[in-house]
């Protein structure tokens, strides 16, 4: 019966495994590792980039509104006559 040994918590390698190819197998393990984080960012990438797009394209739809509301002339209700404040206590 071939005896083992315990890396960690979860890896069984058995003795009679050189401790290059232990190595070797830590390697693999965090190159997959690696890997597995890289497509997970691009993945999140994406999705951030996806939400900038449509952030950008109601952000110019709010600008050209705020453009034609503010550059509008305002209307008054029928019979309204604004008075403005008299800054320097003149009678008109």
């Amino acid at each position: 019966m071939e005896q083992e040994i315990q890396i960690g918590r979860i890896h069984q390698i058995p003795l009679n495994y050189s401790i290059r190819g232990i190595e070797l197998m830590e390697q693999e393990r965090q190159i997959g590792f690696l890997e597995n984080q890289v497509d997970e960012m691009t993945n999140r990438m994406k999705n951030l980039e996806y939400d900038l797009s449509k952030m950008t394209v109601e952000n110019n739809q709010l600008r050209e509104r705020v453009t034609k509301l503010a550059t509008r002339i305002p209307s008054w209700p029928k019979g309204y006559h604004p008075q403005w404040a008299n800054k320097h206590n003149h009678k008109s």
